[in-house]
């Protein structure tokens, strides 16, 4: 049942320009589905308390205990308390965290060319080449909250292309994503 959550929160992804404003931090959509169904998820296991789950509290209370004597901001080391500690989940019940990957790859690729196809959209028709980069503004984004989001998720997804090609197939599709 977890698949869906998060099939869903890669379809969100690069809808960063939906996210929520909280203090000074922007929590995108798909960050706010991947904490909310993970811990659901890891409190319905049927699993006994063994090693694992005390070394994961363990863990949590010295993160509290170093914070006491870090000048770190409240909000910022609690974010970054949350976020291990749900991928630490993940990796504590990863035997019930089960989801198609082809099925993922292909949400993947969908949302990463409808976004690139807006970006290519923004800078020739929206900002123009002749006023890109002027200003801070004028930078195609897609739907990402920042341009250089955008450079960083598009590089890594062709990165991933090139290597998927070189490696795995030799297959025109994945040239033509790359």
């Amino acid at each position: 049942m977890i698949k869906y959550p998060i099939y869903l929160s890669l379809i969100f992804f690069p809808l960063q320009v939906f996210s929520l404003r909280v203090f000074q931090t922007n929590i995108d959509i798909s960050n706010i589905i991947l904490a909310t169904s993970i811990p659901l998820f890891f409190l319905f296991l049927r699993n006994k308390i063994n090693f694992n789950l005390i070394f994961l509290i363990l863990f949590l209370v010295i993160q509290l205990v170093i914070f006491l004597f870090s000048p770190a901001p409240a909000s910022r080391f609690i974010a970054g308390l949350f976020w291990i500690f749900l991928f630490l989940i993940m990796i504590y019940s990863n035997q019930g965290i089960k989801f198609d990957h082809l099925t993922a790859e292909k949400i993947i690729i969908i949302m990463l060319i409808i976004s690139v196809i807006y970006a290519w959209y923004q800078y020739f028709y929206d900002i123009t080449p002749e006023l890109y980069n002027s200003s801070r503004k004028l930078r195609a984004h897609a739907l990402f909250s920042e341009p250089s989001y955008a450079g960083l998720v598009f590089y890594a997804a062709s990165l991933a292309s090139l290597f998927k090609f070189i490696f795995f197939k030799k297959n025109l599709n994945i040239f033509f994503y790359l």
